[in-house]
């Protein structure tokens, strides 16, 4: 259905149908990540990508804006704004060297604040556990 359409939309030679992947297979070869969620906390995918140093254009849902670099905040946009979205997404593509600037930035974000090993000290904190057995 999906191919049909795309073939009646005139994009079929622009879209590619993977079936079922790995999202770390695939993440890496986006110029963009975005995510258009109607609710969100603290998306898995948004880290995958922040991990696959993509830039992010996204509505403002959850954690999304907090989770994000400082610099790529700006296109982060309000839920129900489809134009400031589709409009944060056309700056991104225009714009190769910010693109490669914000993906770098979202990498050494997500590495430095939201690693597994931080995560699992947070939580040792929590509940109080011994983190040296």
């Amino acid at each position: 259905m999906l191919q049909q359409l795309a073939g009646e939309l005139g994009i079929a030679d622009r879209v590619i149908f993977t079936g079922q992947v790995a999202p770390e297979q695939v993440l890496g070869t986006f110029d963009i990540f975005a995510l258009s969620s109607d609710t969100e906390q603290m998306p898995n995918a948004l880290l995958e990508a922040m991990a696959a140093s993509r830039p992010v254009a996204a509505v403002n849902v959850g954690d999304v804006k907090s989770i994000v670099c400082e610099e790529n905040r700006d296109f982060i946009v309000e839920r129900d704004d489809g134009p400031a979205f589709a409009a944060a997404i056309t700056r991104l593509l225009h714009d190769h060297e910010q693109r490669r600037t914000l993906g770098r930035k979202n990498h050494e974000r997500v590495v430095s604040a939201f690693s597994q090993e931080r995560m699992f000290a947070a939580y040792s904190e929590i509940f109080g556990a011994d983190q040296t057995h």
